[in-house]
């Protein structure tokens, strides 16, 4: 069944070039297609006659094809061949058009299914118990904030009035319902003074500020191209850790950190959204918190679009 449903979305393999030999994008591709089926994020269109998915406005959105994706490498190859060799060297396709609270029900359904499988552990091999009636916590003001424009995406600032964010719908309308990203494949964020140097960049560390994570980003050379992460490619991320290593992220009571998700931000609220799994609780977790707080346990994840 898969292999007809592959076929749907992906075009013949040329030989492959540096963009493509550097991320492996053949078997990253077609294990992101799979991976995305098996969970229930991908579905057939039947106007569209393609694999894809429903956005928060009714519409069908295809997911990219191989070459698509190729193409996009090959028109930035230079910039993007940068930050593979510092590290974003994992394909994520993160359905961005999809409604949040439909992304979370497809977490919480797999965090079930790997625990009932004895199939759910910290990156350290230490199986994780799980709250199976309500394996994840979402604060109420995530609910539908994605289609009411509460929730904001790419913003500038974490200033209320001035933030220049923009609303899911108007990623839509600007041509972005899935967003390719490069991401380091990092389920545990590191710790101050412990991130690594590739490619002559050193890895974010904890102890900062949303703030201070922003203004890295947007400024700093080393991180040129990268923008924070968003609530969909975080739980993109930890859907692709737990079905291919079957692995929570961001546990910050063993080797992770919570991690801010300086990709989007509650203007009214004047907070930004942040992920983790609690191992007391027993539960996935998105939060909101205060862009000015910095915590030895708080870190942040980024990631580089194509």
């Amino acid at each position: 069944m898969f292999e007809k449903l592959k076929k749907m979305v992906s075009s013949s393999p040329e030989e492959q070039k540096s963009p493509e030999r550097l991320l492996k994008l053949r078997e990253s591709y077609d294990s992101q297609i799979k991976l995305m089926s098996q969970v229930g994020i991908l579905t057939i269109l039947p106007e569209k006659m393609a694999l894809g998915i429903v956005g928060i406005d009714g519409k069908e959105y295809p997911v990219p094809t191989y070459e698509e994706i190729k193409e996009k490498l090959e028109n930035r190859k230079e910039e993007l061949e940068v930050k593979m060799k510092q590290g974003f060297t994992k394909l994520l396709l993160v359905p961005m058009a999809m409604p949040l609270d439909t992304l979370v029900e497809k977490l919480k359904q797999r965090l079930v299914a790997h625990k009932k499988d004895g199939k759910l552990f910290t990156t350290d091999e230490k199986p994780v118990e799980l709250d199976i009636e309500n394996p994840m916590w979402v604060w109420d003001e995530y609910t539908g904030a994605d289609k009411d424009g509460k929730l904001v995406y790419y913003p500038k600032t974490f200033d209320k009035n001035s933030h220049k964010g923009k609303t899911k719908k108007e990623l839509i309308d600007e041509g972005s319902p899935w967003r390719i990203s490069l991401v380091e494949d990092l389920p545990d964020l590191p710790a101050e003074n412990s991130g690594k140097s590739i490619g002559g960049r050193k890895q974010l560390e904890a102890n900062k500020t949303a703030i201070d994570y922003l203004k890295m980003l947007q400024t700093e050379k080393l991180y040129q191209q990268e923008d924070g992460f968003t609530p969909e490619e975080w739980l993109t991320y930890f859907l692709n850790q737990i079905e291919a290593k079957n692995q929570i992220i961001d546990n910050y009571q063993s080797k992770g950190k919570v991690s801010f998700l300086t990709g989007a931000f509650f203007p009214s609220q004047g907070l930004l959204p942040y992920g983790d799994f609690n191992l007391d609780g027993r539960q996935a977790a998105l939060h909101g918190d205060d862009p000015t707080l910095a915590l030895s346990y708080y870190a942040t994840r980024s990631s580089v679009g194509v």
